[in-house]
């Protein structure tokens, strides 16, 4: 079997953690599979070779967003792409987590029509949270199940449902930064709050997107986040850049706890059975806490705008003057004193849902040699 995984891992660690994750999940239902990498942003120069292959995946990301203009070649992809396509785990986008946004969620022309071409492989849609599931349903992709993303799994620890370091002591806390520039402030506070609230611990920041001006981060974008770094090495808090790749995740096997911003950091963290508090920026991260049993935390505020533009402009994700929650840091430390005190039971009770959902993302994936009802 030979399969075109095309992938959207350009610079966030996080995408490549999807990449990494997806590959070894094929790998371990199909170990002679021969696993062919595309980015997608490079499917026009590669059509031949990707129909040279048995299927096509698509791993992770936010696949079902309502307008994938730039994501990938729609039009071209429905034209020149022959290969059954498989979705893996894939994802909606909401500025925020709200029933609201969900309710009123719909693809445009273009993007439904690349959806119905993937669907008629006859595989169905694998998703990574609830709110994507009823979201498919709702328009009409009923063959959609609830597998959780890719990187959910790491193979090592699939099973267990205990924390894999034993110690209770918090002595290493990772932070995930945020993807929202309006949140370095609230990344600061952050640190701020665990410095005194664990004053024996050792604090590291991690930044997934890196802290250079690239081709993928604008200038405004890099001087914001390089007085942020300059802002915490005051503070004499270490700070690593680990974009450009899944490896620097490994940071996190060391740590006691992580808290941030990171929707990846939080699923990475979960995956190695660690201790982890997700700081929601938006949909996505409500996605995985709700589907997976944790308490949500906002780091955005998420007092409703009353006017009818407002609500109108909400319902397809382009919610005005997104701000930083005011009581964020006390709502962390009321959650913290909540998991000391039931022996963070949300987090292994997490746990066992990935388990069971495992069996749902391989049997999803078992799919490519029974011979979906796709038709050429």
């Amino acid at each position: 079997m030979k399969i075109a995984y095309l992938s959207g891992a350009y610079k966030n660690s996080g995408d490549f953690l999807i990449e990494k994750r997806a590959v070894e999940l094929i790998r371990h239902v199909y170990p002679e599979a021969e696993i062919v990498r595309f980015l997608r942003n490079e499917i026009a120069d590669n059509t031949t070779a990707i129909n040279c292959c048995d299927f096509a995946v698509i791993g992770g990301g936010p696949i079902f967003k309502q307008t994938l203009k730039g994501y990938m070649p729609l039009d071209l992809y429905c034209r020149e792409i022959q290969r059954p396509t498989m979705i893996l785990g894939g994802g909606w986008y909401g500025r925020n987590g709200s029933s609201f946004t969900m309710r009123g969620y719909r693809f445009d022309s273009q993007t439904k029509d690349f959806l119905k071409h993937v669907y008629a492989s006859g595989f169905g849609f694998s998703c990574r949270d609830l709110q994507t599931l009823n979201i498919l349903r709702a328009n009409g992709f009923s063959r959609s199940v609830m597998t959780g993303c890719p990187a959910w799994y790491d193979t090592r620890y699939v099973g267990q449902d205990e924390f894999r370091r034993e110690s209770e002591e918090i002595r290493k806390i990772y932070v995930s930064d945020p993807s929202k520039l309006y949140n370095l402030d609230s990344l600061l506070l952050l640190v701020d709050y665990l410095t005194e609230r664990f004053p024996g611990a050792a604090l590291t920041v991690l930044f997934h997107r890196g802290i250079e001006k690239d081709a993928f981060t604008s200038g405004k974008s890099a001087s914001a986040l390089t007085e942020c770094v300059r802002k915490l090495e005051e503070k004499g808090v270490a700070v690593r850049d680990i974009s450009f790749g899944a490896e620097g995740f490994s940071a996190y096997d060391d740590c006691d706890l992580h808290i941030g911003f990171r929707v990846h950091a939080h699923i990475y963290n979960l995956s190695v059975r660690n201790r982890t508090i997700l700081l929601e920026e938006d949909g996505r991260g409500a996605g995985v806490n709700e589907t997976l049993g944790m308490p949500s935390i906002r780091a955005y505020d998420d007092r409703t705008n009353v006017s009818n533009r407002c609500l109108n402009m909400a319902r397809y994700g382009a919610v005005q003057y997104q701000k930083p929650n005011p009581s964020l840091v006390n709502e962390l430390d009321n959650y913290l004193a909540l998991l000391q005190s039931i022996d963070y039971a949300y987090l292994t009770n997490a746990f066992r849902l990935q388990n069971t959902c495992y069996e749902h993302m391989l049997a999803y994936l078992r799919q490519l040699s029974e011979g979906a009802a796709y038709s050429e």
